[in-house]
């Protein structure tokens, strides 16, 4: 396994971590110790910045793809 692309993109990969983990403790963490319309709220954003993270995490791995297409054409 070729590590060189995974160093490369370590910055969209760390990136896409810890926005995903921050949006898990939003609405797993924060958002029960509220009711009604703020809890509703808070676990909608912490779920949108998840999938933001998981996003994130996907742009690496597209760059990774692609840099390994070009190194085999």
């Amino acid at each position: 396994m070729k590590f060189e692309n995974l160093r490369a993109n370590w910055r969209l990969w760390l990136l896409g971590l810890v926005v995903a983990l921050a949006g898990v403790v939003i609405a797993r963490v924060a958002a029960p110790h509220y009711t009604g319309k703020t809890q509703t709220v808070l676990v909608s954003i912490g779920r949108l910045i998840s999938f933001a993270g998981l996003f994130f995490i996907a742009l690496g791995i597209k760059r990774r793809m692609s840099n390994t297409d070009k190194e085999n054409p």
